[in-house]
C-alpha cells in the first residue's frame, strides 16, 4: 500500500491495516463502547454522549466507580479513592462540576455528562491515575491543557482513551505504553510534540489510533506492530514517512 502524501510504502504487516490519512474521522461515542461487565448505561448519560460528541464533552469517569458499587459490599474495593481522586479532578477544573462532596461514597453519582461544558484546567496527578478500575475516559472537546498526567499507566484496565480536541501539550507518557488492555486511542487536536515511540507495539490489543493535527516530528517506527490495528490517522503532523 503507498502513502500518496508522503510517496511511502507500507510492508507487512503494516499492509494490514487501514491508514485513513485523509479521510477526518467523527469521534466514536465512547459508551457504545463500554464492555458488557459493566452496569447498565443510564439514558442520561446516553444522551450526554451523544451532545458531548458534536458539540461538549462527555466524562465517563465512574463507570469502574459505579461498576463496584453493584457489586456485594465484601466485594468493593476502597471506593473512597476513587471519592477523593474525582473531588481532586473536579477541583482542578472549571467550571466546577456538580459532584456532592458530602457523600461519603461516589456511587450516588450517577451518570457523569456534562454536555455543552468546556472544562479549563490542567488534568493533576493522582487524580485519573488513582481510578485504577477505570475502563473508558473520555474527556473530549475541551479547553485541557497542559500533559498528559504521567500516571495514567496505573489505569490498567483502561480500554477507551478519548482525549481529542484539547489543548494538551509536552510527549506522550512512557505510562500510556503500560495500557496493555488499551483498544482505542485518540489524542487528535491537540499540542502534542515528540516522536512516535516504538513502545506502541507494548499496545498489542489497540484497534484505532488516532494521533492527527499534533506537532509529532521524527520518524515513525519501521518495526511498528500492532497486530490488531484496524484505524491510523497521524496527518497534519512533522513527522518522516517509513521508507
Amino acid at each position: 500500500m503507498t502513502d500518496q502524501q508522503f510517496g511511502t510504502t507500507i510492508t507487512t504487516p503494516l499492509a494490514k491495516i487501514l491508514v485513513d490519512l485523509f479521510i477526518p474521522r467523527r469521534p466514536t461515542r465512547c459508551l457504545t463502547c463500554v464492555p458488557a461487565r459493566q452496569p447498565p448505561v443510564p439514558a442520561a448519560m446516553r444522551r450526554a454522549s451523544g451532545a458531548g460528541a458534536a458539540r461538549g464533552v462527555s466524562l465517563v469517569l465512574l463507570l469502574d466507580t459505579l461498576y463496584w458499587c453493584s457489586l456485594a459490599p465484601r466485594a468493593k474495593p476502597d471506593l473512597a479513592a476513587d471519592r477523593e481522586a474525582l473531588l481532586a479532578f473536579r477541583d482542578a477544573v472549571v467550571p466546577r462540576l456538580p459532584w456532592d462532596a458530602s457523600a461519603a461514597s461516589p456511587c450516588g453519582w450517577i451518570g457523569v455528562g456534562l454536555p455543552g461544558v468546556k472544562l479549563v484546567g490542567t488534568v493533576p496527578p493522582g487524580t485519573i491515575g488513582n481510578l485504577t478500575a477505570l475502563w473508558t475516559l473520555s474527556l473530549r472537546h475541551n479547553a485541557l491543557s497542559g500533559g498528559i498526567p504521567a500516571d495514567i499507566g496505573n489505569c490498567a484496565e483502561l480500554r477507551y482513551l478519548y482525549l481529542e480536541g484539547n489543548r494538551f501539550d509536552g510527549e506522550i507518557p512512557e505510562g500510556l505504553f503500560e495500557l496493555r488492555l488499551l483498544q482505542r486511542l485518540d489524542l487528535s487536536n491537540n499540542q502534542i510534540s515528540g516522536g512516535v515511540s516504538p513502545e506502541f507495539n507494548n499496545l498489542r490489543r489497540l484497534v484505532a489510533l488516532y494521533l492527527q493535527n499534533n506537532r509529532l516530528n521524527g520518524t515513525l517506527p519501521a518495526d511498528l506492530d500492532l497486530p490488531k490495528l484496524l484505524a491510523l490517522n497521524l496527518s497534519n503532523n512533522g513527522l518522516v514517512a517509513i521508507t
